[in-house]
């Protein structure tokens, strides 16, 4: 008789959960050519393993649901999951009383309509988003602290129209508040760096700071000078940012982390019957 042992088992596990790993880094790799090439394999792994640790925490251990989880991760920014900005994907996580696979379906659905309600056709419209906040960025910055939020509110929807219809004003007071917030802890002197950091959490995502994907967003904010030199180096490196991107080739703009991804829709269809 057969036994395997927990460490076997465990062994086992781990060992699959590996090659999903390796299988998920391809796929990543390859609809992200310039991702890829941009930032070379550590920083697409661990983002990788980030998603999928973040996946096991709502429960989903499908394959599919495991895939879509990262391509999410991928498609809408780090943390898309906590990010005021993404608010129908919440509840719909959450919900562990509802099938894994149900769920996934749900979401893939409402990220389909996402996808060609804003981000358009090989995200077209992203790269416009992205031209639009290098003008926003480039122009002299007019907005006090009485007026910001509603100030913040116009720029955001100036930036990404679609997205800023799409998602309503209540989502995007919620990033406001966060850029807001995250800027103030920072200890930044103007308004202007609260503007910056509140665009770029609004194009990449809320959990940009803290992203492998961006990591010289994280590298300039954990610098020990002062916050006004941390502030004027992530204006700086910001602008030539996205002068980069805007000079890449159109799929370079999935450097950004926000292009459609291709979601295996058959395989979460096939789950949740």
């Amino acid at each position: 008789m057969l036994i395997i042992r927990a460490e076997q088992l465990a062994a086992f596990q781990q060992a699959a959960i590996t090659t999903l790993e390796n299988q998920l880094l391809t796929h990543i790799q390859t609809v992200t050519p310039v991702l890829t090439a941009t930032l070379g394999e550590i920083p697409l792994r661990l983002a990788v393993q980030q998603a999928m640790t973040n996946a096991a925490q709502y429960e989903l251990t499908e394959r599919a649901a495991i895939r879509l989880f990262v391509e999410l991760r991928f498609l809408l920014g780090s943390a898309f999951e906590s990010d005021p900005q993404y608010h129908w994907i919440v509840p719909i996580l959450r919900d562990k009383e509802i099938p894994q696979m149900v769920r996934a379906l749900q979401i893939y659905e409402k990220t389909v309509d996402y996808q060609t309600q804003v981000l358009g056709e090989g995200g077209i419209n992203t790269r416009t988003a992205l031209q639009n906040l290098l003008l926003f960025m480039q122009q002299p910055f007019l907005l006090s602290m009485r007026d910001f939020g509603p100030g913040m509110l116009r720029v955001l929807t100036d930036i990404f129209p679609l997205k800023a219809a799409y998602l309503g004003e209540e989502a995007l007071q919620g990033i406001i508040r966060s850029g807001y917030a995250q800027a103030r802890e920072l200890g930044f002197p103007t308004l202007r760096s609260y503007g910056v950091l509140t665009g770029l959490m609004f194009v990449c995502g809320h959990g940009c700071i803290a992203d492998p994907l961006y990591s010289w967003i994280a590298q300039i904010l954990k610098d020990t000078q002062t916050p006004d030199v941390i502030a004027e180096q992530l204006n700086k490196q910001t602008l030539l940012w996205l002068e980069q991107m805007l000079a890449a080739a159109p799929e370079g703009i999935a450097t950004v982390g926000i292009t459609p991804i291709a979601v295996d829709s058959d395989s979460i269809k096939e789950s949740s019957q």
